[in-house]
């Protein structure tokens, strides 16, 4: 084959995976490893810089040869409708156009084709019955090959005709079966594929082939023409050069074996070889081979490239592969004290060329109080502890070799209390959709809140709030607005938000007042989530090449309450500006953020702000996703200090009680709380009023009474349109009247009473009291009573008593009673 000037050597080592052993056993010294396995079914390929073209006999594949990832595929030919194989897959020294060769049963249409690298046209350049390889050579092209449908005659190798005429020169009998050519600047070489003779390596100087190649009537070069380096023992398939001038084989014998070899550049006139690696299998024939860099030099990336029929490339080196990791290890999320179920880590690592056993173990967690992890085997094990995030290292070894896996742990609050949440699965959607204010609404509603959108159907864009359920968290790009990194809501739930708050996202509590709202989950969106990843055509990856520049996506969520913003709270989606890029995160999980410390408001506001800012603001994508908004129902208020019974007299004063204290509210200020008389049972014996935190009590005085009444009132406390009410009993105490002479009149009250009784007259004037017996025995005489003073016989025995009361006006008497 043609020699691979420019090497990969240096690059990082391209994705390998390994299942068991490959087909392919290296000798002491040498290592196997197998190359993109996932392609199986290999009929040719070729390496170009950074680039593998692989031909799986329908299809051409343009990969890069770093990451594996499928760039181009160039499909079959328009114009070829034969039954055909592909034998061999040559890029042109200039890297613009592929060469493949295609073969039939019985060599009855056999093709040449050239495809533009860039378009994807084909273009059929020659008909050559047994092709078999192609190379390039000082501005002409040679294939080796039979050029004709007798399988009889014998091989050669040949100038290409691409005038459309097919007139294919030979310039080299070689005979035999065909086989792989190889060149460097000064030589073309070939192994011999002889069913009976000795095979050996030849190799044709330029002074002969120039010779032959630019004069027409010179004959054939023969290969006796040739230098032989070595005798093999089976016929040869294909040989390569690699950077270092080593010449390597692959040759296959009928019940025999299937060999990698190289010559080892002794010219001893026989077997003057080494074998590199041997097919295991009966029927692992091996095929064409390929060279990058100096296979025997140990750097990353310096190999030899073949394959077996039906399986696929494996590569042989002399370096020591370094452990991989074979993809992301998935987010590890749940609720606080939720056990890990045991997650396998061996589909996560590879050691390419080595099969010994991984041992894993925890490295470090940025959080220990997030989480406990322990391996158990090759499981990890462990158990979510308190919400929040943390990345979680684990530290898998190979050997000398190992790496680091890391990945992030979200842990949910448990939320037992009753809320009014907004989750979104109240909204109709059909699968795989969302809906973003295109059809002029303006606004959603999901349980308590509400939810603002502005549509431009000018450039059919939108801002604030839209909803979706859609769950693809892979395609990057603007056209993947919709979709949350998580690839679902909150909990495995359907349906979540979508922020873009190209000015704000606005969020009101639609009960038309405020409540304090507990807290939401939020996650970034696939579009911000890969854009900070990988970078893109607007924006930066995330911490720079190094990975060491500080980088952040940063939520900010400002509460407010008629029009007055309460505080602001900040949550980072992304945060790269620790010391220690272990810490850096995308968050790729659902996060509580509690939003309890903004107090009460009725409205949300939502912006984004980014340490990637540009000209016309941020680069980052503006976009995040929000679930499960959490509205703490306004609680109620409650007697605090319950009111106790209690007894006024109806003399035409006021009592006036202090009830500041009577009510509370457990999320509202206090002093708010709206006092009021909700029920006064008996208004003809009792004004009850309430002015601010006063409650003002008064007896109705009237002429016709029992000696007291007793009222229920019921007292009201109204905090933000909720209500509690307090009641209690108020005994009015009347007054017994005693009328003396020129209309002068004393008041006596309770009576009846417990024996002490209250006398009222008005004046500063001394009274001479005294009680007596119905039979006329004094019990009881004070001559200096003033008035207001308070009599007391109760150690008297129930009964009626007379009163007597001598003032200025005169004498009066009354029947009181003691109970």
């Amino acid at each position: 084959m043609k020699k691979i000037y420019t090497t990969l050597t240096g690059l990082l080592i391209l994705i390998l995976s390994l299942f068991g052993q490959t087909y392919l056993t290296p000798e002491a010294g040498y290592k196997t490893a197998l190359f993109f396995p996932e392609y199986k079914s290999i009929g040719a390929f070729d390496i170009c810089d950074t680039l593998l073209y692989l031909h799986d006999g329908d299809t051409i594949y343009q990969l890069d040869a770093r990451t594996g990832l499928e760039i181009k595929k160039f499909g079959e030919p328009a114009d070829y409708d034969a039954a055909n194989y592909s034998s061999f897959l040559t890029i042109a020294p200039d890297g613009q156009s592929i060469w493949t060769g295609y073969t039939t049963n019985g060599n009855l249409d056999d093709r040449i084709y050239q495809i533009d690298v860039e378009t994807g046209e084909w273009e059929l350049q020659a008909r050559f019955p047994g092709n078999f390889d192609l190379v390039f050579w000082r501005g002409s092209i040679v294939v080796s090959g039979l050029n004709s449908t007798t399988w009889g005659d014998p091989n050669g190798i040949y100038l290409l005709d691409t005038t459309g005429l097919d007139q294919h020169r030979l310039i080299i009998e070689v005979g035999g079966n065909s086989a792989g050519l190889a060149l460097d600047t000064m030589n073309l070489y070939y192994g011999t594929s002889y069913s009976m003779d000795q095979n050996a390596i030849y190799r044709w100087g330029i002074r002969d082939l120039s010779v032959v190649v630019e004069d027409p009537g010179v004959a054939p070069l023969q290969i006796s023409d040739g230098d032989k380096l070595t005798d093999l023992p089976a016929g040869a398939y294909d040989c390569e050069l690699d950077e270092r001038d080593n010449l390597v084989f692959t040759m296959n014998q009928f019940g025999g074996k299937m060999v990698l070899g190289m010559w080892n550049k002794s010219y001893s006139g026989g077997y003057d070889i080494d074998t590199l690696a041997v097919a295991t299998g009966e029927w692992d024939w091996l095929g064409m081979i390929k060279s990058v860099g100096d296979f025997l030099n140990p750097e990353m990336g310096n190999r030899l490239i073949t394959f077996s029929f039906g399986q696929p490339l494996v590569d042989l080196h002399t370096a020591d592969y370094p452990v991989k990791q074979t993809g992301p290890l998935s987010v590890i999320s749940g609720f606080e004290n939720e056990e890990i179920s045991a997650i396998d880590l061996t589909p996560y690592v590879t050691d390419p060329d080595d099969t010994t056993d991984f041992i894993f173990h925890v490295g470090a967690i940025t959080d220990d109080s997030i989480a406990e992890f322990y391996i158990d085997g090759d499981s990890l094990k462990g158990t979510l502890k308190n919400y929040g995030r943390a990345n979680v290292m684990i530290h898998a070894a190979n050997g000398e070799h190992f790496v680091d896996i890391v990945t992030e742990v979200g842990v949910w609050p448990e939320i037992s209390e009753e809320f009014m949440v907004s989750d979104f699965d109240d909204l109709t959607l059909a699968p795989e959709s969302y809906w973003n204010g295109s059809d002029g609404t303006g606004s959603f509603v999901s349980g308590k809140a509400w939810y603002h959108n502005a549509y431009n159907p000018d450039w059919f864009s939108w801002s604030g709030w839209a909803y979706s359920n859609i769950a693809d968290n892979k395609t990057p790009g603007w056209g993947n607005q919709y979709s949350a990194i998580t690839g679902e809501g909150f909990n495995h739930s359907a349906n979540y938000s979508v922020g873009y708050p190209y000015a704000a996202s606005v969020i009101e509590i639609s009960e038309n007042k405020a409540h304090t709202v507990a807290g939401i989950f939020v996650t970034n969106s696939t579009f911000a989530a890969l854009s900070m990843e990988q970078g893109d055509d607007f924006a930066k990856k995330f911490g720079g090449e190094e990975g060491l520049d500080p980088d952040y996506l940063q939520l900010n969520i400002r509460g407010y309450k008629e029009g007055t913003q309460t505080d602001t709270i900040t949550f980072f989606l992304a945060d790269f500006r620790y010391e220690h890029s272990f810490e850096d995160y995308i968050s790729k999980t659902w996060q509580w953020v509690d939003l309890s410390s903004l107090g009460k408001v009725d409205s949300l506001e939502f912006s984004l702000e980014s340490s990637d800012m540009g000209d016309w603001g941020m680069n980052t994508p503006g976009y995040f996703c929000m679930d499960n908004l959490y509205v703490v129902p306004d609680a109620a208020p409650y007697v605090a200090n319950p009111m106790e019974d209690i007894h006024i007299v109806s003399d035409g004063s006021d009592t006036v009680i202090n009830i500041s204290t009577l009510f509370s509210d457990p999320d509202d200020d206090d002093d708010a709380i709206i006092k009021t008389v909700k029920s006064n049972h008996n208004e003809s014996a009792l004004e009850a009023s309430v002015t601010g935190n006063d409650l003002t009590l008064r007896g109705k005085y009237q002429l016709v009474k029992s000696a007291s009444d007793e009222v229920e009132v019921v007292l009201e406390g109204i905090s933000g349109g909720l209500s509690v009410t307090d009641t209690f009993m108020v005994t009015v105490e009347y007054p017994t009247i005693i009328e003396g002479h020129n209309g002068f009149t004393m008041l006596v009250y309770p009576n009846p009473s417990s024996g002490k009784i209250v006398i009222e007259s008005g004046t500063a004037e001394l009274m001479d009291v005294s009680i007596y017996t119905l039979t006329g025995i004094m019990v009881y005489e004070n001559l200096k009573v003033v008035s207001g003073q308070t009599i007391d016989f109760s150690y008297q025995p129930s009964g009626a008593y007379i009163l007597r009361i001598r003032h200025s006006a005169g004498v009066v008497s009354k029947m009181i009673h003691k109970k």
